[in-house]
C-alpha cells in the first residue's frame, strides 16, 4: 500500500500521468495565453460573439453617436411629472398627479431647476400645499375608482394631490381622467375630479 502511493506521488512530480499512457501532461506543454494583438486579430477575423446575441449592437469605437441618438423609450424625466417649489424639485410618475387647484399650477413645471430631492423629502417640506392621497394597486391599476368622497374632499382641499402607494408616488390609471397642461410647462397632470 505505502508502495502504491509513493508511485503515483513519484509520477504525479514528474509530470507522467497513467492515465495519458505515461505522457507528460494532456498536451505536453502549458497552455499559453493569447496577446491583445493576437484578441484584436481574432475579433476582427470573423464576427463578434456578441453579435450573434438578438438585440445586442456591435459598435466599432468612435461611432457612438449613432447609439446615444438612438433610444427605444423615453428618459426617466420625460415619463414623468416634475414638481418645483422653493429651488428644490421631485419627481413623480406621470398619472400620479389626482389634482391641481389654479393656484399652484406653476408648481407643476416641464424643466428642473435647483436641487433634486428625494419624494418624501419634497413631500416633507411641502406639506403647506401638497398631499399625499393614498391608493390601493388596485386603484392604481384603474380596477378600482376613487370614490367621489374622495375626489370631492381634493377639490375642498385646495392643494396638489399626489397618488401614493406604500408611501411612494404611482401613477393612477383613471377612465375618464381629465388631462390639465402646466402653465406653460407643456407637461400633463391628471386630474380625477369632475
Amino acid at each position: 500500500m505505502k508502495t502504491t502511493r509513493v508511485a503515483i506521488i513519484a509520477l504525479a512530480c514528474t509530470g507522467l500521468s497513467p492515465l495519458h499512457g505515461g505522457k507528460a501532461g494532456a498536451a505536453g506543454a502549458a497552455v499559453k495565453r493569447p496577446s491583445h494583438a493576437e484578441l484584436v486579430r481574432r475579433a476582427t477575423k470573423g464576427s463578434h460573439p456578441l453579435a450573434e446575441r438578438r438585440g445586442v449592437e456591435v459598435v466599432e469605437p468612435g461611432s457612438m453617436e449613432k447609439v446615444v441618438g438612438h433610444r427605444s423609450r423615453p428618459g426617466l424625466i420625460a415619463r414623468s411629472t416634475i414638481l418645483s417649489h422653493g429651488g428644490s424639485w421631485t419627481i413623480v410618475p406621470k398619472g400620479a398627479v389626482l389634482h391641481v387647484p389654479e393656484e399652484y399650477r406653476e408648481r407643476i413645471v416641464g424643466e428642473p431647476a435647483g436641487r433634486l430631492l428625494p419624494w418624501s423629502e419634497f413631500h416633507a417640506r411641502n406639506r403647506g400645499w401638497l398631499h399625499a392621497q393614498r391608493v390601493t394597486m388596485e386603484q392604481a391599476r384603474g380596477e378600482a375608482a376613487l370614490s367621489g368622497e374622495v375626489r370631492d374632499n381634493h377639490a375642498r382641499l385646495g392643494r396638489v394631490v399626489v397618488a401614493t402607494f406604500h408611501n411612494g408616488p404611482i401613477s393612477v390609471k383613471a377612465a375618464g381622467a381629465v388631462r390639465l397642461a402646466a402653465a406653460g410647462a407643456g407637461t400633463e397632470a391628471v386630474s380625477l375630479a369632475e
